[in-house]
């Protein structure tokens, strides 16, 4: 089971358990993303992306965050700082540390993985380098880490700058950019529904965020244009599955210990690091823009994927948008959408995924 040490030297040890699709056949130069998964779901909900890796010139590296199968447990201190009700510093120690670890995983890899660095071919293409493919909640892991770069140690920092290509924001939530909910749609997060058990929660929740919805009108980028509905006739991407794949992906024990309390984390914390990831700028001190300048933010989001994740992408680029007409500095982004796609593209369209992340990453 291989796994990655990402404690500081002296602290209680902490690995991270991966999988690796290995170098692809025929190039040298290659592209590693590496995939960090979502809330209740952990690596192995992208297996189906891992033979497709190696004929698209790609390596994928799927991690499992702390807490998920092969992967070191959250201590009961580490639960006490996401705890609703905590301070909000703890909130914000809790998201850095989390990045912290990864940023550790990802120095760990490149040299481990002899990951080539970035590179520009003859005829101009950039190639080598590693991206990260952040997949729905774990956005808040690397918006976390993009917001405090001038906080992350210079050896790490400087060691992973030549390989980072970009960063992909893989079908995200509004809650973990910071965003309210909206009053136009009423039905409860099943995570956060106080009539429903423990089981009921989880069960519930897999139906909700993998099912299908046909939204009447996402061109017109307006909330009226989106369902919170799927149809009658759909299904679900998780009703689809066996018992077997669905025991093999899904983490009932994570979400009941830590993710609980990660789905209530205060919408300030994670709204303050949205903007000093993309945002913020000030020209007397050196902020996270100032920092790794060349990797830029690729929102992907599913065209049927729920109304959370689609508004999302909407309200980042009208932000992003507006702070380009008022000449303000921004990390450079870029936003596309997958058509025809759910919140598990990967699942069910592994083809398209794999084709699109190549093509942005």
């Amino acid at each position: 089971m291989p796994t990655a040490p990402v404690s500081e030297d002296n602290a209680p040890h902490v690995q991270l358990y991966y999988e690796d699709s290995g170098v692809p056949s025929r190039t040298a130069i290659y592209t590693t993303l590496v995939v960090l998964h979502g809330t209740g779901f952990h690596g192995a909900i992208f297996q189906r992306l891992v033979p497709l890796a190696s004929p698209a010139g790609l390596r994928l590296v799927l991690i499992n965050r702390r807490d998920y199968p092969g992967s070191t447990p959250f201590s009961d201190d580490d639960i006490a700082l996401s705890t609703p009700g905590s301070p909000q510093e703890d909130s914000e120690l809790f998201l850095w540390e989390r990045a912290l670890e990864l940023a550790r995983f990802l120095v760990w890899f490149v040299r481990e993985g002899k990951v080539p660095s970035i590179s520009t071919s003859d005829s101009g293409v950039r190639e080598g380098g590693l991206s990260i493919v952040a997949w729905s909640s774990s956005n808040i892991i690397v918006m976390s880490l993009m917001a405090n770069l001038s906080r992350l140690p210079d050896d790490l920092r400087g060691t992973l700058e030549p390989y980072m290509r970009s960063y992909i924001h893989f079908d995200g939530p509004r809650w973990a950019l910071g965003y309210p909910d909206s009053e136009y749609f009423t039905l409860a997060h099943p995570l956060m529904d106080p009539t429903l058990s423990k089981e009921e929660k989880f069960a519930r929740f897999k139906h909700w965020v993998s099912a299908y919805y046909d939204h009447p009108d996402v061109a017109s980028r307006s909330l009226s244009g989106l369902t919170e509905v799927p149809p009658s006739e759909s299904t679900s991407t998780t009703d689809r599955m066996s018992p077997e794949e669905d025991a093999a992906t899904s983490s009932y024990d994570a979400l009941v210990h830590s993710e609980r309390h990660i789905r209530a984390l205060p919408p300030s914390v994670l709204l303050r690091n949205r903007n000093r990831a993309l945002f913020e700028y000030d020209p007397e001190h050196v902020v996270s823009l100032d920092l790794w300048p060349k990797v830029p933010v690729k929102m992907l989001q599913c065209e049927k994927s729920l109304w959370d994740m689609i508004s999302a992408m909407w309200e980042t680029e009208d932000t992003y948008k507006a702070s380009l007409l008022e000449k303000r500095p921004v990390r450079q982004m870029e936003f596309h959408m997958l058509e025809g796609c759910n919140h598990f593209a990967h699942w069910d369209d592994p083809e398209k995924t794999i084709r699109r992340w190549a093509e942005i990453a």
